[in-house]
């Protein structure tokens, strides 16, 4: 791997983590927030809206991440807005900080999924 795909590398991890300190903060403003099956994709789009917009230098526009998100664009941009509302415009995070988080600590309930796959 060369330093140019190292930092690339180090970039896609910081966002992805900047991503899961945004939720968990949205599960602390909101405590009974629960995702579904049907907001959980539109929740995190908005929070890799956020975090891309906060650490990286150069991010896809808006209406790309609803094209891959496969919603459209003004709903989208409300979800960012209403996102940025939640955490009080709060994007800084210390780097240490940053390093304790990981999928197992975040702390939104899960609920099943509405569509049961049957044999």
């Amino acid at each position: 791997m060369g330093l140019h795909d190292a930092h690339i590398h180090h970039n896609q991890r910081t966002c992805l983590l900047l991503t899961l300190y945004y939720i968990d903060q949205i599960s602390v403003q909101m405590p009974h927030f629960v995702l579904t099956s049907l907001t959980c994709h539109r929740f995190v789009i908005a929070a890799i809206v956020v975090s891309s917009k906060c650490f990286c230098d150069v991010f896809s526009s808006n209406s790309i991440y609803a094209k891959v998100g496969g919603i459209p664009l003004a709903e989208l941009n409300m979800l960012e807005r209403e996102f940025l509302k939640v955490i009080k415009w709060n994007l800084t995070v210390s780097t240490a900080l940053l390093e304790t988080f990981g999928p197992a600590s975040i702390r939104i309930p899960l609920l099943p999924p509405l569509f049961i796959q049957r044999n």
